[in-house]
């Protein structure tokens, strides 16, 4: 498989008699791609069902649809007298006979001869399919299952609602609220509303890209909050500027979270495994109280975030409960600090019914700190030498956020602005401008950089960029490699800077770019995903 000229992106699949796929690519160029395939063995007599013909996931199904099966011949003689037979959620089964003869190899639809009732908008409907004949050598085949959804053409959910920022600032915060798409369409305008402790405040516009049954988060900045205890409600309206959606009653979600004064936020990174409905958490002071938790969920295999804000200089333990007894085998959890380092992790193993980790809120990177020492024999021959001091070494540092290295020393460098990042054994990381032989200019945004911490990053993290006067936010688009739109997210002024966070908890390891436009400049920061 090649592209003739340039580069081809698309889906290709090529798949056998039962429909299993041998060759799957999405991407091509003028190099040469080969596949191995081996041809599936077939029985004699082979018949099963292959799919629902009818009736299809839309938008107003009735109370009479017609049931049509799509059978397949996978054997190598001719078959006749075939027994079809379906069931609806799991009720009797309603079995018909087709006698006309299927050729080996062939397909062919049949519909039964009476009806169901699909007609709740919203409701999804499980379909059992049959289809076998006397003497069949591979019943194992025989069987396959469809869901059949009776759409509303305009149904966004809000899921979920959490604090993503709300600690220590007792003004203001910013949540995390999750989007799901249960209906037709894939391009969305909203507004969400938002009333903090029973006040309103000002709707926020949203224009989302969401395939149906797909859900993403958003990110909702809050005012007007106070010390203690803020309950904040948000609701979708205006959808497609055409007023509430078709189903008002999921619209809604609201977050209870307490802002503590000179809070200490912590990071938690949650992904479940197979098992999500054995496994939850608690954080507890040093008294034992439970001041957090989380779990058990719902979606196996799923990651979630969370900010704890604690108290600050004060000592807690993490507590992860298994009730299986045997542990999260391919789950994660990690704790770290906003700051840069990672307090403590979990990546999978046997812990039986309870894991215990202790921590202190405090941050360890504080006294992680890099100079530099900048050396101009010419203009084209700079020298920058890093000189970290606190943390925790080894060391490795980066310079305009290219590969890590051990040696703290680049040379050859060209007169002008580098960035240079540093990094201990701890994952703490501090990041400095460093002036090469020239000289600053005072231009508001000559000097203005996007920062991404930590970096490298196991999923999350926090992006910053200095505000100008008149921005209250901006939006950061997130790339692969390729340069392919992965994500979106908002960053939000807070005091002189523009804050947001990204996600890469479901990307796989390597290099992404994120990148703000703001006027007529660009602004990218280099993401690593461990």
């Amino acid at each position: 498989m090649k592209s003739s000229s340039f580069h081809w992106t698309g889906h290709f699949r090529l798949l056998d008699i039962f429909g299993n796929v041998l060759v799957e690519a999405f991407e091509a160029d003028q190099e040469l791609q080969l596949f191995n395939i081996c041809t599936p063995p077939r029985s004699s007599i082979d018949v099963g069902a292959f799919r629902l013909a009818a009736p299809v996931s839309g938008p107003g199904l009735s109370a009479s649809e017609p049931v049509k099966i799509r059978f397949r011949n996978f054997g190598l003689t001719p078959q006749t007298n075939i027994e079809l037979s379906y069931r609806l959620n799991g009720g009797a089964w309603k079995s018909e006979t087709f006698t006309g003869t299927l050729a080996a190899g062939s397909t062919t639809d049949y519909t039964f001869s009476g009806t169901e009732d699909l007609s709740i908008v919203g409701s999804n409907y499980f379909f059992d399919l049959k289809a076998t004949v006397n003497g069949d050598q591979r019943p194992d085949n025989d069987t396959t299952h469809a869901v059949v959804k009776n759409r509303a053409n305009r149904d966004l959910q809000i899921v979920g609602v959490q604090p993503t920022q709300a600690c220590g600032n007792p003004g203001s915060a910013l949540l995390g609220a999750f989007i799901r798409n249960n209906g037709l369409g894939e391009e969305f305008t909203f507004d969400v509303e938002i009333t903090a402790n029973g006040s309103p405040q000002p709707n926020l516009p949203v224009t989302l890209f969401l395939p149906p049954d797909q859900q993403t988060q958003i990110q909702v900045f809050v005012q007007n909050l106070q010390s203690g205890q803020n309950t904040v409600e948000l609701n979708i309206t205006n959808v497609q500027g055409q007023g509430e959606d078709e189903f008002p009653g999921n619209d809604g979600g609201s977050t209870t979270f307490t802002l503590v004064p000179d809070g200490f936020p912590i990071q938690l990174a949650f992904s479940n495994n197979e098992d999500p409905e054995q496994n939850y958490w608690q954080v507890k002071d040093d008294q034992n109280n439970v001041v957090a938790s989380g779990g058990p969920y719902a979606t196996e295999f799923s990651f979630f975030s969370q900010e704890l804000c604690l108290e600050k200089d004060k000592c807690y333990s993490f507590h992860l409960f298994d009730t299986g007894g045997n542990g999260m085998e391919g789950g994660i959890v990690e704790l770290y600090s906003p700051f840069g380092g990672s307090i403590w992790s979990y990546f999978g193993g046997n812990f039986g019914s309870e894991l215990v980790a202790n921590f202190c809120a405090e941050d360890q990177c504080s006294t992680f700190i890099t100079d530099a020492m900048v050396e101009c024999p010419s203009p084209t021959n700079g020298k920058i030498t890093l000189i970290p001091s606190g943390g925790t070494p080894p060391y490795q540092f980066s310079l305009n956020g290219g590969n890590f290295q051990t040696d703290p020393v680049f040379a050859n460098l060209n007169a002008g602005i580098y960035f240079v990042f540093a990094t201990d054994a701890n994952n703490c990381t501090y990041q400095t401008e460093v002036d090469l032989c020239t000289v600053s200019t005072s231009e508001p945004e000559a000097n203005r950089r996007l920062i991404a911490y930590p970096n490298p990053t196991s999923g999350i993290a926090q992006i910053e960029l200095p505000a100008l006067s008149e921005e209250q936010f901006v939006l950061c688009e997130v790339l692969d490699l390729k340069g392919k739109l992965i994500q979106q997210a908002r960053l939000v002024r807070w005091d002189q800077t523009l804050k947001g966070m990204i996600f890469l908890d479901n990307q796989p390891s390597g290099v992404y770019f994120a990148r703000v436009r703001a006027g007529n400049r660009a602004y990218v920061a280099k993401v690593v995903r461990k």
